[in-house]
């Protein structure tokens, strides 16, 4: 009820002064073999990418993966070893950060503890010299866009946590950029707030047509926001795709891994029919997956399918991958219960399942059967390979 209110709240403010950003046009932003090395360390590995002006783009990996590093070559904080970087075409490698016309919010805001509101906002406006009248019209027009009307006086230290994120996303849209950076502005703060400012912040993205990169390791924050998602690790683009794409189609073990839990199934090809393979597990299981990359006999293989994909107590000869199992592990996680069921001598795939309170719980030491489609098995030996260079 407090999400949809604030939603509600966020849509009237912002609908009476989104003409004051109509004129805004998100730029096109394309990599070219971009790469940063410090020393002998791979920061970024020759990273090619296309986004599209208007585009809600996540940069997402652990930490290490190359990202933030990214991010900041964007922003021109950090200059490439090699490669390009253009806005709608045009190269800006060699320009500083403030003719990039690039807005950005870092993770700890960086806002000016000696400040008021208004002057953090203003700041970017006073350095391009704007007139004062000027200042204060897009000044007040910001803080509107982000729900602060009336905070110009407040200080700093009178903000809560959520608030002061509000004063670092005005300040960084005040001088109406057509590229906005967020450097994980929401890992500062709690579950439910974090969550809100998700939704607040696919809003202004599609109320103002800004193209927005931005940086987590958050899976979920990065499954909710985006357009599309490019996953990193140690410097290098792993695959990139719609959040769809990603989970339902992931190209290796580590985006299948990092995007979204996961149970992994390894065997060696025993049949294959046109697009169904059949796979025999060590432990003498035999699973089924479809794809038409022409497995051949005998060959190792590594298939995936997702927790939520896989029901408990199917009816018989409902699904072509059936399993008897005992459950080793319940947990209950609120509205999900994920049951942990061993299905094989060294096999065990953990199910997901809605909590109904009418419903039979499992407990340890129950004997059930599990099923799951093939359609719902992806193998992720025979995508691309965990490596660098991906072109999105």
């Amino acid at each position: 009820m407090l999400l949809t209110s604030s939603i509600l709240r966020m849509q009237e403010d912002t609908s009476a002064i989104a003409a004051t950003y109509s004129k805004l046009r998100g730029a096109k932003v394309s990599l070219r073999g971009l790469t940063k090395y410090y020393d002998d360390v791979r920061a970024l590995d020759n990273a090619t990418i296309d986004i599209n002006a208007g585009e809600f783009v996540t940069l997402l990996g652990p930490s290490g993966s190359g990202k933030s590093t990214a991010l900041q070559m964007i922003a021109g904080f950090v200059v490439p070893t090699a490669g390009d970087i253009l806005f709608d075409d045009v190269s800006v490698v060699a320009l500083p950060t403030y003719k990039r016309n690039v807005g950005m919010v870092f993770q700890h805001y960086s806002l000016f503890p000696h400040m008021d509101v208004f002057g953090n906002v203003a700041f970017p406006l006073e350095m391009r010299r704007l007139k004062r009248t000027e200042i204060q019209q897009r000044v007040t027009s910001a803080l509107r866009l982000v729900r602060l009307p009336g905070f110009e006086d407040r200080r700093i230290n009178q903000l809560s946590g959520g608030q002061q994120q509000r004063v670092a996303l005005a300040r960084a849209l005040v001088y109406e950029p057509a590229l906005l950076l967020l450097d994980e502005p929401l890992g500062a703060l709690d579950l439910q707030l974090r969550q809100e400012l998700q939704i607040e912040l696919l809003h202004l993205h599609d109320r103002l047509g800004l193209t927005v990169i931005f940086v987590t390791h958050d899976q979920g924050e990065a499954l909710t926001m985006s357009s599309r998602i490019v996953v990193m690790k140690n410097g290098a683009i792993q695959q990139v795709g719609t959040p769809t794409e990603l989970y339902k189609g992931p190209e290796n073990r580590f985006v299948a891994q990092f995007v979204g839990e996961t149970n992994f199934l390894e065997g060696e090809i025993a049949e294959s029919v046109g697009g169904r393979q059949v796979a025999a597990t060590p432990d003498g299981l035999s699973f089924s997956y479809i794809s038409h990359d022409g497995h051949e006999l005998g060959q190792s293989v590594t298939a995936v399918v997702r927790p939520e994909s896989i029901s408990i107590n199917p009816k018989p000869d409902e699904f072509r991958n059936a399993f008897e199992g005992v459950v080793t592990e319940t947990i209950y996680l609120g509205d999900i219960v994920k049951s942990v069921v061993q299905i094989g001598q060294e096999t065990t795939v953990t199910a997901k399942t809605l909590f109904r309170a009418e419903a039979v719980q499992l407990a340890k030491g129950d004997r059930v059967r599990v099923g799951w489609s093939a359609e719902d098995m992806v193998p992720v030996d025979s995508g691309k390979p965990e490596g660098s260079g991906f072109r999105g």
